[in-house]
This record gives structure tokens, sequence and C-alpha cells, in this order.
């Protein structure tokens, strides 16, 4: 991590509330609405590579990440897909 840098995650399993997706031109966007601890949080799928259902599990990964902005710090939480599955059959 650059400079003053720290983070840690935990893995999660979730099950999905909402189903949000495009498709463009051969470009695809997914994203899930599951819920983490007392939220319902979006799951991003950055490369697109999955197609779950409404009711499907899905594990992922909830990310903390603290950077240096100038004198302050910034604090950032981000959930990520972990299935990878589709993306291997490609």
């Amino acid at each position: 991590m650059p400079p003053g840098m720290k983070g840690d995650y935990e893995t999660v399993e979730g099950k999905i509330l909402k189903v949000f997706r495009a498709d463009d031109k051969g470009a695809r966007f997914r994203a899930y609405l599951v819920r983490w601890k007392d939220f319902e949080v979006v799951v991003s799928d950055p490369l697109g590579t999955t197609d779950k259902k409404e009711g499907d599990m899905i594990t992922f990964m909830a990310q903390r990440l603290e950077m240096p902005l100038g004198t302050q710090k910034v604090s950032i939480l981000h959930f990520l897909i972990m299935d990878m599955g589709a993306f291997r059959k490609r």
C-alpha cells in the first residue's frame, strides 16, 4: 500500500435482495444489493462476470481503507464480489 495508507477486510456471505445490471455494446455492469450488518449495501462486480439472481447467495469482501488526504484522513468502505467462477469459464 502507498505510504500512510492502511486497511483490512472481511469475507461475508449474503443473500441477493436486488440485481443491478446493464449491457451495452458488449460491455457489462453487474452489482447486487445485500444486507451487511444492519445495512443494505451494493456489492460491485467490477469485471461484470457474474449473472446472479435475487435470492441467490454470494460471497463478497467488505473492505475498509484509510488514507491520508492532505492533513486529513479519509476512511473508505466498499464491497466487492468474490465470485470469479464465471470469469474462469470464458
